[in-house]
């Protein structure tokens, strides 16, 4: 019992013991718990605190999976502690939660380190790029550096051409992962990320067209050598097949115009070569600077330098030759046109007596004739010395055919000189005969008008009948003297019809009318003469007869007026007045008379005042004034006449008056005398004899 006591005993105290290191246990545990929810709840606490986005870098990413390591490593920790915690349905949620935080933090550690193998990995591209742009850049310098040709320049920039598309990839897997990267960001980080890549890409892309631009600028320069190839070699086949003929002195025709087509050939052919010298000038001003040009476009280069050197001197050699040449047919032509000038004034002088000799001008033109010919020296040297140096200057210059047709020319022109002299020779003497024919009809000429001037002659005035009288001799004596000189007249008209069958026709038209004009001068003159002694003949018989007229007017005339004086005009009566006015009237009736007579003198004396008047002014005008005076005088006689008769009638008017007066008085007083007895007939008869 004691044993069993004993064990009962021991069994309680062990149970106690038990259960006091239960009660331990569970207060342990219980702490245990306590401790580990608070741990959780720090757990949770800090991966609440963890849970927000996490920098782009590295550094950000390792700080962080740092800690996550770290709370994981304290949640196994914490966890193997309630490990020997009895188990219970707290326990049992708190190692759940534990559990489920574990495999939280150990996903996110796992994440993490993706995160941070992507950002190692994203960092390791950007340095990539980065080291790629840097070394690229210097590569690109380097290539310009070193020269080459442009087409290794360009196979080099298509290398660079596929580097930079490689790293073009890189770039976009580092946008892939930089995007990666971003999800997990802040939109700071995100923005720099963006702001990062986008810069690798800019200069990338500025990498990239730099390269492009480079290359492409290199193939612009070798198409434009092969450009410049191509027109450089064009210029020199033109060039080269113009060479020739800029180096070659064309053969020339002989006339100065054909030289001027040549020159003008010469000027658009010049003018094409230096448009082409011009093209490669301005090649050689753009490739100037080219330091990469090809061998072959440098050989062409030199090739058109030579060119440039040598053609512009060819081309100005040529166009001396061609002027040259000109100025060389010029003075042949003007040598040819001096000559031919001379040919023409001479055949004009010699062709000018073909159609008969100019009389009127043949002293002036044999003294030209001498003059103009005494060059012939002169054109014997011109032809066979100057135009024959002239020629010789030419002849090179000529095609064989020219040349053949010069000679000919020279020979043209010796020969026509020859004829043109021999013609002139034959010419002067018939010139000095025809001089000597024209010297004698002169002469005669001379002659005839010498008898002609010598018997023209101008009336004296005369103003009275005898030098009217004196005049008619003079003309018959001149009348006489040419008549006597009837052979001049006769000698002139033969030299005349000598010289009209050598003459021209404007000569012999001239000489004609010149003989006929002296031949109508002559008759005109003889005939002249006869008139003028027939009309003086007459008119002095005229003349004679208007003095007799007149002189017989002048005494009828002063012996009405000796009549008239002796008329009493005082009235003694009536029978006085009525025979003065018989008397008067007969005195009238006389010079009534005498009108016949004054117009016969009137007319008579028209054609010696019209003679007076061409021959003496004066003389006519005291004739006419003479002739004035008696009609003066006769009008004067006839209207006295007229006036004594009137004052006679109104005498023997105022007389009848008188008379007519007496009688009526008488019978008025006859009348008073047998009213004187009535006193009332008396009033009235002395009232009547009162108002009359």
């Amino acid at each position: 019992m004691k044993d069993w006591h004993k064990r009962i005993a021991e069994l309680i105290k062990d149970r106690t013991e038990a259960l006091k290191q239960n009660i331990l246990q569970l207060r342990d545990a219980k702490n245990k718990i306590s401790e580990s929810i608070q741990f959780i709840n720090n757990i949770e606490a800090q991966l609440k605190e963890l849970n927000k986005p996490i920098g782009s870098k590295v550094e950000d990413v390792k700080s962080v999976l740092v800690i996550y390591e770290n709370i994981l490593k304290d949640l196994k920790a914490n966890k193997e502690k309630l490990s020997d915690v009895p188990s219970s349905e707290e326990l049992s949620n708190i190692l759940t939660t534990q559990d489920e935080l574990i495999r939280s933090i150990e996903d996110q550690i796992s994440r993490l380190r993706q995160l941070l193998l992507l950002r190692e990995q994203f960092i390791a591209l950007i340095t990539e790029i980065m080291t790629f742009i840097t070394k690229y850049t210097e590569i690109i310098r380097d290539i310009e550096k070193t020269g080459g040709t442009i087409e290794d320049k360009i196979k080099k920039y298509d290398d660079v051409i596929v580097r930079i598309q490689e790293c073009e990839a890189i770039l976009a897997s580092a946008y892939d992962k930089g995007q990666q990267i971003a999800a997990d960001c802040s939109v700071q980080d995100q923005n720099s990320i963006t702001e990062q890549l986008q810069s690798l890409k800019n200069s990338l892309l500025t990498l990239r067209r730099a390269v492009e631009k480079q290359r492409q600028e290199h193939e612009n320069t070798a198409a434009e050598h092969k450009k410049l190839a191509a027109a450089l070699e064009e210029i020199l086949d033109l060039l080269h097949s113009k060479e020739g003929k800029a180096k070659s002195r064309p053969l020339l025709k002989r006339s100065v115009d054909s030289v001027d087509k040549e020159i003008e050939e010469h000027k658009r052919f010049a003018k094409e070569i230096f448009k082409s010298l011009d093209k490669i000038r301005t090649i050689q001003q753009a490739a100037k600077n080219d330091d990469s040009m090809p061998s072959a476009l440098l050989e062409q280069l030199s090739e058109a330098n030579s060119l440039l050197t040598h053609l512009p001197q060819d081309l100005e050699d040529r166009e001396k030759y061609l002027l040259l040449n000109r100025e060389l047919r010029e003075k042949y032509e003007s040598l040819k046109t001096k000559f031919f000038d001379w040919i023409k004034e001479a055949d004009i002088r010699l062709e000018s007596f073909k159609e008969g000799v100019d009389f009127q001008n043949i002293l002036t033109d044999l003294e030209e004739h001498k003059i103009f010919f005494s060059t012939e020296g002169n054109m014997k040297e011109l032809v066979t010395v100057h135009i024959q140096k002239a020629a010789d200057e030419i002849w090179p210059s000529l095609t064989s055919s020219e040349q053949e047709e010069l000679s000919k020319e020279r020979q043209n022109l010796t020969q026509t000189l020859k004829n043109t002299l021999n013609s002139a020779k034959s010419q002067r003497a018939q010139l000095e005969q025809g001089a000597e024919i024209w010297k004698e009809y002169s002469q005669s000429l001379d002659k005839v008008k010498s008898v002609i001037a010598r018997t023209k002659f101008v009336d004296e005035p005369v103003s009275t009948l005898a030098g009217l009288h004196f005049n008619i001799q003079k003309i018959s004596h001149a009348l006489n003297d040419i008549q006597n000189q009837q052979h001049e007249l006769d000698l002139l008209s033969q030299r005349v019809a000598e010289i009209i069958q050598q003459a021209d026709s404007n000569n012999k038209k001239n000489i004609e009318a010149q003989s006929r004009e002296v031949s109508n001068e002559w008759s005109s003159l003889v005939s002249d003469l006869e008139n003028r002694r027939e009309t003086l003949t007459k008119l002095a018989q005229v003349w004679e007869t208007f003095e007799g007229r007149w002189q017989n007017f002048e005494s009828l005339l002063t012996g009405i007026e000796e009549k008239a004086k002796h008329i009493e005009t005082v009235v003694r009566n009536k029978e006085h007045v009525i025979s003065t006015k018989r008397l008067i009237e007969e005195l009238q009736s006389e010079a009534d008379s005498l009108e016949s007579y004054k117009e016969e003198i009137d007319e008579l004396s028209r054609n010696v005042v019209y003679f007076l008047s061409g021959v003496s002014k004066a003389s006519s005008n005291v004739l006419t004034e003479k002739l004035a005076q008696l009609d003066k005088t006769y009008k004067g006689l006839k209207e006295n006449l007229s006036n004594r008769r009137a004052q006679v009638l109104a005498d023997l008017e105022a007389i009848e008056k008188c008379l007519a007066l007496i009688f009526e008085k008488k019978n008025i007083l006859n009348i008073l005398r047998e009213e004187v007895k009535n006193f009332t007939y008396s009033i009235r008869t002395r009232r009547k004899l009162k108002n009359s």
